[in-house]
């Protein structure tokens, strides 16, 4: 396979589109422009001829094949890092799938050994040495396992820890972007664009969450579809099927919802000891140190993959089961424990997002215990505090149903039992809800 054809032009796109090469490859040979009606023409021959040929899917930035993983750098030259478990190495030719890139699509560097290596990652993004193989473990599952849900790593400090550069570090380190810091998208329709050209997507200053963005990220991370009308057509549409590696700095974890923290990755950016320029912290991070990093991370990559060969063993496995297999071969390679970690993190998130529906978090405070009881009963019996306004509390039996529904998993995981099925009697659906241990809990 020739050099650069793994990379995918549009006809039609601004940045790496054909229209414009196809013009100057005219220009050079006939010494003349084309009319712009002869560059129309060629172009629809063009997309008449590749209507007729066989669809090849394209991949943006990181894709698998034949257990072989492959990332492309983005760069000029077309050069592709070719990963598996016995090494890796950077091509132009013999790549075996398609790739496209977007307007947003920035160059990697080339990995080098001339550097600090990953120490100097750790200078930028100031996590505990605990959480590290953590950070290591979202890094590498972005790198080497393009098909698995990826957490959201949501990175969680006080203001002025330095939250946004430790964001724009790793997204340099997997998916470098003319946009790395994202501001939350106001609708459905531009989260589902902008996230649908990075492979990895960084929110920044992420405080509140509405209910149709939580539901959208948790689709992102397991797999995201949706439709929107063809612009300039009446009947034809644009299917978007994507997942993204997302990064979130500034949650607050009281506030999101049990489904989305059970999709998180939780870490603590450690208070800066002291304050530095932009001059000083570019000098940290040039091309030179970034690839050396890249080069010890890839190293490590190769060593992951080779124990994921032998399917490490996970017991008690959280939602997310493919990176908590990544996260133990992390653990087995640095001899850490941070799966445990992982999991008391994900405890603690879904704890916290208790209080995030104030039914919930009333019914969860008052250890109200309930055996058997229809979801009409459990309403009459959860109190509404005098702070919370009747808007946010659920009017009938079947919004009480669906948010203890919806809170389930994290009441579980927050240590209750929290059980339903249908009485065909009754026809009627039953709950059977029990408090923590120490809870004082009383039958219905």
């Amino acid at each position: 396979m020739a050099k650069g054809s793994h990379i995918a032009k549009t006809l039609r796109g601004q940045r790496d589109g054909l229209s414009a090469p196809l013009a100057a490859a005219y220009a050079d040979r006939y010494g003349t422009p084309p009319t712009t009606q002869g560059v129309t023409d060629a172009i629809r021959a063009l997309e008449g001829q590749a209507q007729r040929a066989t669809a090849v899917e394209t991949h943006l930035r990181v894709a698998e094949y034949d257990g072989v993983t492959y990332v492309d750098l983005g760069d000029e030259a077309c050069h592709v890092l070719v990963i598996d478990s016995r090494s890796w190495s950077v091509v132009t030719e013999g790549v075996p799938i398609r790739f496209r890139r977007t307007n947003l699509t920035r160059p990697l560097p080339l990995p080098g050994r001339d550097g600090p290596g990953i120490a100097a990652l750790w200078r930028r993004v100031a996590v505990s040495p605990a959480d590290r193989p953590l950070v290591l473990a979202w890094l590498l599952a972005a790198l080497i396992a393009a098909d698995i849900p990826h957490p959201i790593l949501a990175l969680v400090a006080e203001q002025g820890s330095g939250k946004s550069t430790a964001t724009t570090t790793l997204i340099d380190l997997i998916d470098p972007s003319a946009a790395p810091l994202r501001k939350p998208p106001p609708n459905p329709d531009d989260w589902v664009t902008a996230a649908s050209a990075s492979w990895c997507v960084a929110l920044d200053n992420l405080s509140a969450i509405s209910t149709w963005f939580s539901d959208a990220l948790c689709r992102a991370v397991t797999g995201e579809g949706d439709v929107r009308r063809t612009k300039y057509t009446d009947a034809d549409v644009t299917v978007f099927s994507f997942r993204r590696c997302i990064i979130a700095n500034g949650i607050d974890l009281g506030s999101i919802r049990g489904d989305l923290a059970d999709r998180l990755l939780a870490v603590e950016i450690e208070p800066l000891a002291e304050r530095r320029t932009e001059v000083q912290l570019k000098r940290m991070w040039d091309t030179d140190i970034k690839a050396s990093v890249l080069a010890d991370l890839l190293d490590l990559a190769v060593r992951i993959r080779c124990r994921l060969e032998t399917a490490p063993t996970v017991i008690d496995v959280p939602r997310l089961a493919d990176f908590a297999t990544i996260v133990a071969a992390v653990d087995a390679e640095l001899g850490t424990t941070s799966l445990e970690r992982y999991r008391s993190a994900l405890d603690a998130a879904a704890h916290d997002s208790l209080d995030s529906d104030p039914f919930i978090a009333a019914l969860a405070s008052s250890h109200r215990g309930f055996v058997g009881a229809t979801a009409s009963q459990i309403a009459d019996e959860v109190v509404r505090p005098l702070h919370v306004p009747a808007r946010l509390w659920p009017s009938t039996p079947q919004a009480v149903g669906a948010r203890l529904h919806r809170a389930a998993p994290a009441l579980r995981r927050a240590g209750w039992t929290a059980l339903d099925y249908r009485d065909p009697h009754l026809k009627a659906r039953l709950w059977t809800l029990s408090p923590p241990r120490g809870g004082t809990g009383s039958g219905s």
